[in-house]
């Protein structure tokens, strides 16, 4: 054995030791890379899990640009799948410069975001808002953009500078406007429509528009119009009547219950439009009342043949009955009945104007003093002495009582009732015809009541607004028949008054009176 044999074999040792300790070190080092490249795929695995968690649409990209993560909100909103975009640049999805390509990835994080425009898969570009933020996953470093579609907020934004120019020009047309719920709830009334009805908008919402703005006598039928209204099963337009707060009627000249449908073909709102119904004006309901005299005046004649030869005949039956016979009481009955149905045919005839009047000068205080029921308030400035006015003593005390009969008696039971002396310098209308200028005596008695403008106009109408069988019709008719006019004085808000104007004469006339048809007066 040579000298060097101890060496070689100490040598050999060494490179022996030193391999099995490189072996041990790789081993540990190979250990441990596997240890964090599994670590590293179970984050990236949460942190895409997490992505997809995400209600907003994401797309995720390495420091060069290159798309890693796409959720699947981001899917839904631009229409490609990921393994069409993976690996693909961010900026064939979100061209910052215009062109869809970048010399240059080196994007800003924006938290406020900025507005850009996204390529659809279908080739279209839509409005999103753009935020840039960045992250880093492991060794990486990793740009998040999210993206949120602008679509449905410029709709909306689109869809209220719409409503608000649709409800400006509403309110300055005049036209009430109600939004109410499928249920009928109001969700918003238009200004003109909370100024009409007196109510302010916000105490308006939440109520059933039928019970806020309608009768309790009509709240059936609207409801059941608004049921059909649902299904698009009424008429283009409605009459109706809508109340204040203060129950004052506001008619209608015209309604629409128009419904809505949402995207999905869900029913998402009813629209109420309206418009109110213009004042009837002197002239329009002297019109109406001309017509219904015309009317009244040929029932009432055809009546009055009728009703002679139905008394006529009863007479005689009551005179060939036997006192004892039980027949009697019967025909009694018929009688009376006859006998009232030929009084309001009489008032009929009077209110029509065909009732034949001698005019001639009668003392207005002569007439008021047999009217038990009337207590005169008499104006001071009313000159002395007899209050001569041109008419007929009996048809001035029957318009006497059947106003006593109407009007607001007092706490002694007495119905008060204003004198004065007036000049007309202008021709006035009233309801009874037009007035010459000249002087007049008043009369003017409290109804006692509110009067809306509606109700008004058929105050003077046969069967019309009174209790009473003929109302104020028999009133109107008499005044026509004395030759002067009435008017109905108050505001809807106020206690409304009748005012009688009778032509006011100097002296006693001379001569014979006229016989004159109360038609042939205006």
């Amino acid at each position: 054995m040579s000298d060097s044999t101890p060496f070689i074999v100490v040598l050999i040792a060494v490179v022996i030791l030193i391999t099995a300790a490189a072996i041990t070190l790789l081993n540990r080092e190979e250990s441990r890379y596997r240890k964090l490249h599994i670590a590293h795929e179970n984050l990236s695995a949460w942190a895409y899990s997490l992505e997809e968690c995400v209600g907003q649409a994401m797309i995720t990209s390495d420091a060069h640009g290159r798309i890693h993560g796409y959720n699947t909100a981001a899917q839904e909103l631009l229409g490609f799948s990921i393994d069409q975009v993976r690996g693909h640049s961010i900026f064939e999805l979100i061209p910052l410069d215009g062109n869809g390509k970048s010399s240059r990835f080196n994007p800003a994080p924006d938290s406020a975001g900025r507005q850009v425009q996204a390529v659809r898969s279908d080739g279209s570009s839509i409005p999103v808002l753009l935020k840039v933020s960045q992250t880093r996953l492991g060794d990486q470093n990793l740009f998040r953009f999210l993206i949120s579609d602008l679509r449905a907020a410029q709709e909306q934004e689109r869809s209220q500078q719409e409503n608000h120019i649709f409800r400006t020009a509403l309110d300055s047309a005049g036209v009430m406007v109600a939004l109410l719920s499928p249920e009928g709830r109001i969700i918003r009334l238009s200004r003109e429509c909370a100024d009409v009805l007196e109510v302010s908008p916000a105490e308006a919402e939440g109520n059933l528009f039928w019970e806020y703005f309608q009768r309790r006598s009509d709240w059936a039928s609207a409801q059941a119009y608004f049921e059909r209204a649902k299904v698009g099963a009424l008429p283009t337009r409605l009459k109706a009547t809508w109340i204040t707060r203060t129950h004052r009627p506001i008619p209608l000249e015209w309604l629409i219950l128009k419904p809505a449908w949402d995207k999905n073909g869900d029913l998402s709102h009813i629209l109420a439009i309206a418009a109110p119904a213009a004042p009837r004006t002197n002239e329009d309901n002297q019109r109406a009342l001309r017509s219904i005299e015309h009317v009244a005046g040929r029932l009432a004649g055809h009546f009055e043949d009728l009703l002679s030869t139905i008394n006529g005949y009863s007479e005689l039956v009551l005179h060939e009955l036997d006192p004892a016979s039980p027949l009697r009481r019967d025909v009694e009955q018929i009688v009376t009945a006859s006998q009232r149905a030929c009084d309001t045919t009489q008032q009929l005839i009077t209110f029509s104007g065909q009732r034949l009047t001698l005019l001639e000068p009668v003392d207005l205080h002569a007439v008021l003093g047999t009217s038990p029921r009337i207590a005169v308030d008499a104006d001071p400035f009313l000159p002395d002495g007899a209050l001569t006015v041109l008419g007929n003593r009996e048809a001035l005390a029957e318009m006497l009582q059947a106003l006593s009969e109407n009007a607001e008696p007092g706490a002694d039971g007495t119905v008060r009732l204003k004198l004065a002396q007036t000049v007309i310098t202008d021709r006035r209308t009233t309801l009874a015809g037009e007035m010459d200028p000249g002087d007049y005596v008043s009369l003017r008695v409290s109804l006692g009541k509110v009067i809306d403008l509606e109700s008004r106009a058929h105050l003077f109408e046969p069967f019309g607004s009174s209790s009473h069988a003929m109302g104020l019709a028999t009133v109107y008719g008499l005044v026509r028949t004395c030759g002067g006019g009435i008017s109905v004085l108050g505001t809807p808000e106020t206690q409304s008054a009748v005012e009688i104007l009778l032509p006011l004469i100097a002296s006693p006339a001379t001569g014979n009176p006229t016989q004159v048809k109360v038609s042939a007066i205006s």
